[in-house]
């Protein structure tokens, strides 16, 4: 129940807007006569147009296709076709679009566009842009038709009983509620010299390149530290945990990502700041463990939802049949 109803809100709001607009329309006509050389391929006996084609083309960073190509010159672009035909056929069976056609569209973009214009010649509010090209308006309505047949989708046919769930949980444990290791790392610090000064900010950075050489030979880093430590400001300890990591790693990348990458014993390569050069060695470290399923349920229906939203597409793109017409057939 309580999956059902976080899955529920998005259709709610996505469908009623959807819904609402196609009302306004009426049911879809096609503006004139279809000319059949304009259809590259059919798709579940679903037209694809030249114009639509171009448009998914641009949607995946394709190149669009010229008429003496037929519309089908990279076939990534009748793939992308293919994926985009079935699920606005599927956004009709679940009631959220009532045509599939490229003309359908072309009707629902000029009674928009009339729309906007009508608000701006009454000073009313407008939303977005003035007018909507193809593209944008293609992409716009994808967007929200995909949204909306996703919840819909998932609430009337996902499968994700609460043993789905664990099963997932275990699955993608690692990428999905692994929590971050304690890093515990030493500082040894070589400030640089104020004011500045070329030749001592050389002589600085040497100091901590030759003592980064002496770890390599089997200097104890331990004792050197503690035996530095008497001094204020010439040592640091950097903990890095679950709690932290993201802060650490946006406002001291450089220092997160060296510490990612030390086993616990080794000493990083000489790092600088605006105040100092440094070396960084990691004294400890302890694996972050896992976040249990109860903490993470939210977050594994809404992948396993999209996951599973992503498989029934793809499968019913596998299925789909599809008929190249006239020159693309060749």
């Amino acid at each position: 129940m309580r999956k059902t109803m976080l899955l529920a809100i998005p259709i709610l709001l996505f469908i009623g807007c959807m819904l609402a607009f196609m009302a306004y329309l009426g049911p879809a006509k096609a503006p004139g006569k279809q000319d059949s050389s304009d259809i590259v391929a059919y798709v579940n006996g679903d037209a694809v147009e030249r114009r639509e084609m171009n448009l998914i083309a641009e949607r995946s960073g394709l190149p669009r296709a010229n008429e003496d190509q037929g519309g089908l010159n990279d076939p990534r672009a009748l793939e992308q076709a293919v994926e985009a035909k079935v699920a606005q056929e599927a956004a009709v069976q679940f009631g959220i679009i009532q045509d599939s056609s490229f003309s359908a569209f072309l009707k629902e973009l000029k009674v928009e566009n009339e729309r906007r214009t009508a608000a701006l010649n009454n000073n009313e509010p407008l939303y977005g842009p003035q007018q909507y090209t193809e593209k944008t308006y293609y992409d716009y309505r994808y967007a929200v038709m995909m949204t909306a047949l996703k919840a819909a989708w998932s609430v009337k046919e996902l499968q994700a009983s609460e043993p789905v769930l664990k099963e997932y949980y275990q699955r993608n444990r690692e990428t999905l509620a692994k929590k971050h290791d304690m890093i515990q790392m030493y500082e040894w610090i070589q400030p640089k010299p104020e004011p500045y000064d070329a030749e001592k900010l050389q002589q600085a950075k040497k100091e901590v390149e030759a003592l980064r050489r002496q770890l390599e030979a089997g200097s104890d880093f331990s004792l050197m530290f503690r035996l530095r430590s008497a001094k204020p400001g010439l040592t640091g300890v950097l903990t890095i945990t679950e709690d932290n990591y993201k802060e650490i790693s946006k406002y001291r990348s450089g220092d997160y990502q060296a510490a990612i990458e030390l086993a616990e014993g080794e000493v990083s390569g000489v790092l600088e700041n605006r105040e100092s050069y440094y070396l960084l060695m990691a004294v400890e470290r302890q694996p972050g463990g896992y976040r249990s399923f109860g903490d993470m349920r939210e977050e594994v229906v809404r992948q396993y939802a999209d996951r599973s939203f992503e498989s029934y597409l793809k499968r019913m793109a596998e299925e789909a049949e599809v008929v190249i017409t006239g020159k693309n057939s060749g």
